[in-house]
């Protein structure tokens, strides 16, 4: 009798998926930083809302012991927060 292991578990599928949305949003982390005097034509709420998925995401993070998704989603939340600042000030 064998037991077969999952190959994908949640923690590593959290942490897969999560490090490349975060490596996807490299490039627009740079042109968000570049035209941070400029952003009046981006959505607030949009911002507001990655917010709160990055901390759902965050949490799951801890529930599930997936360490990447958790460093990475601290890091969505505060610079989902900065854009949302950046948006607020250009207005």
């Amino acid at each position: 009798m064998s037991v077969s292991v999952p190959i994908l578990s949640v923690p590593i599928l959290l942490d897969l998926g999560n490090i490349l949305f975060f490596v996807g949003n490299l490039p627009q982390l740079y042109r968000t930083y570049q035209r941070r005097q400029q952003l009046r034509d981006l959505s607030i709420y949009s911002w507001v809302i990655q917010i709160f998925a990055s901390i759902c995401f965050l949490t799951a993070g801890l529930l599930t012991g997936a360490a990447f998704t958790v460093v990475l989603n601290a890091f969505n939340i505060a610079y989902a927060g900065v854009t949302a600042y950046w948006i607020h000030r250009a207005r």
